[in-house]
Protein backbone atom coordinates (compact mmCIF):
# COMPACT_ATOMS: atom_id res chain seq x y z
CA UNK A 1 0.00 0.00 0.00
CA UNK A 2 1.28 3.57 -1.17
CA UNK A 3 1.78 5.98 2.01
CA UNK A 4 -0.66 8.84 2.36
CA UNK A 5 0.49 11.92 0.92
CA UNK A 6 -0.58 15.02 2.20
CA UNK A 7 -1.26 18.22 -0.16
CA UNK A 8 -2.52 21.85 1.05
CA UNK A 9 -4.57 23.44 -1.58
CA UNK A 10 -7.24 26.31 -1.76
CA UNK A 11 -10.73 24.81 -1.07
CA UNK A 12 -11.78 25.92 -4.26
CA UNK A 13 -8.98 23.96 -6.59
CA UNK A 14 -10.28 20.89 -4.16
CA UNK A 15 -13.69 21.67 -5.46
CA UNK A 16 -12.78 21.72 -8.53
CA UNK A 17 -11.12 17.92 -8.70
CA UNK A 18 -14.23 16.89 -6.10
CA UNK A 19 -16.48 18.08 -9.17
CA UNK A 20 -14.37 16.45 -11.87
CA UNK A 21 -13.99 13.06 -10.08
CA UNK A 22 -17.71 13.27 -9.83
CA UNK A 23 -18.00 13.26 -13.92
CA UNK A 24 -15.51 10.12 -13.95
CA UNK A 25 -17.71 7.98 -11.47
CA UNK A 26 -20.96 8.92 -13.11
CA UNK A 27 -19.05 7.95 -16.47
CA UNK A 28 -17.92 4.63 -14.38
CA UNK A 29 -20.88 3.52 -13.10
CA UNK A 30 -22.74 3.78 -16.35
CA UNK A 31 -19.59 1.97 -18.17
CA UNK A 32 -19.75 -1.19 -15.53
CA UNK A 33 -16.10 0.52 -14.48
CA UNK A 34 -16.49 -0.37 -10.66
CA UNK A 35 -12.55 0.02 -10.31
CA UNK A 36 -13.02 3.64 -11.64
CA UNK A 37 -15.96 4.14 -9.51
CA UNK A 38 -14.47 2.91 -6.18
CA UNK A 39 -11.56 4.72 -6.60
CA UNK A 40 -13.14 7.89 -7.38
CA UNK A 41 -15.28 7.51 -4.46
CA UNK A 42 -12.60 7.29 -1.95
CA UNK A 43 -10.90 10.05 -3.53
CA UNK A 44 -14.06 12.08 -3.20
CA UNK A 45 -15.02 11.00 0.67
CA UNK A 46 -11.57 11.49 1.79
CA UNK A 47 -12.14 15.46 0.59
CA UNK A 48 -15.32 15.59 2.16
CA UNK A 49 -13.73 14.23 5.60
CA UNK A 50 -11.07 17.01 5.08
CA UNK A 51 -13.68 19.70 4.69
CA UNK A 52 -15.98 18.68 7.56
CA UNK A 53 -12.86 18.40 9.83
CA UNK A 54 -11.74 22.22 8.50
CA UNK A 55 -12.37 24.70 11.67
CA UNK A 56 -14.06 26.86 9.34
CA UNK A 57 -16.23 24.43 7.51
CA UNK A 58 -19.43 26.48 8.51
CA UNK A 59 -17.88 29.62 7.09
CA UNK A 60 -18.71 28.02 3.57
CA UNK A 61 -21.62 27.31 1.54
CA UNK A 62 -22.90 23.85 1.50
CA UNK A 63 -20.96 22.11 3.48
CA UNK A 64 -17.61 23.37 2.30
CA UNK A 65 -14.83 25.95 4.56
CA UNK A 66 -14.75 29.26 2.31
CA UNK A 67 -13.56 28.72 -1.27
CA UNK A 68 -9.98 30.70 -0.73
CA UNK A 69 -9.50 28.37 2.53
CA UNK A 70 -7.06 26.06 2.57
CA UNK A 71 -7.44 22.59 2.54
CA UNK A 72 -5.20 19.43 3.32
CA UNK A 73 -6.32 16.19 1.80
CA UNK A 74 -4.44 13.04 2.01
CA UNK A 75 -4.36 10.72 -0.80
CA UNK A 76 -2.14 7.50 -1.85
CA UNK A 77 0.28 8.07 -4.62
CA UNK A 78 -2.17 5.86 -6.57
CA UNK A 79 -5.46 8.08 -5.87
CA UNK A 80 -3.27 11.43 -6.81
CA UNK A 81 -2.24 9.41 -9.96
CA UNK A 82 -5.84 8.96 -10.42
CA UNK A 83 -7.00 12.47 -9.96
CA UNK A 84 -3.82 13.52 -12.18
CA UNK A 85 -5.75 11.49 -15.24
CA UNK A 86 -8.91 13.01 -14.88
CA UNK A 87 -8.03 16.51 -14.36
CA UNK A 88 -5.96 15.87 -17.54
CA UNK A 89 -8.69 13.61 -19.34
CA UNK A 90 -11.69 15.80 -18.77
CA UNK A 91 -10.05 18.96 -19.80
CA UNK A 92 -9.30 17.96 -22.69
CA UNK A 93 -13.37 17.00 -23.08
CA UNK A 94 -13.87 20.32 -21.82
CA UNK A 95 -11.76 22.03 -24.36
CA UNK A 96 -13.08 19.88 -27.30
CA UNK A 97 -16.57 21.16 -26.69
CA UNK A 98 -15.65 24.91 -26.54
CA UNK A 99 -15.08 25.39 -22.55
CA UNK A 100 -12.21 27.55 -22.38
CA UNK A 101 -11.90 28.03 -18.83
CA UNK A 102 -12.29 25.04 -16.99
CA UNK A 103 -9.31 23.56 -18.79
CA UNK A 104 -7.27 26.08 -17.72
CA UNK A 105 -7.63 25.89 -14.06
CA UNK A 106 -7.69 21.93 -14.48
CA UNK A 107 -4.24 22.82 -16.34
CA UNK A 108 -3.06 24.63 -13.44
CA UNK A 109 -4.55 22.32 -10.62
CA UNK A 110 -2.89 19.77 -12.16
CA UNK A 111 0.64 21.87 -12.41
CA UNK A 112 0.38 22.64 -9.40
CA UNK A 113 -0.51 18.67 -8.22
CA UNK A 114 2.49 17.52 -10.23
CA UNK A 115 5.14 19.80 -8.50
CA UNK A 116 3.98 18.70 -5.07
CA UNK A 117 4.08 15.00 -5.87
CA UNK A 118 7.62 15.16 -7.82
CA UNK A 119 8.83 16.78 -4.31
CA UNK A 120 7.77 13.80 -2.20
Amino acid sequence: MDDIQHITMPVRDWQLIDATVDNTVAVAAVDGDDDRVATGRRVRRTGWAASAAHPHVDDGSLGWPPPDAFLSVGLRLADWSFVLAELEGWAAVSERVGLTEEPDDSARIERFLRARLAGL
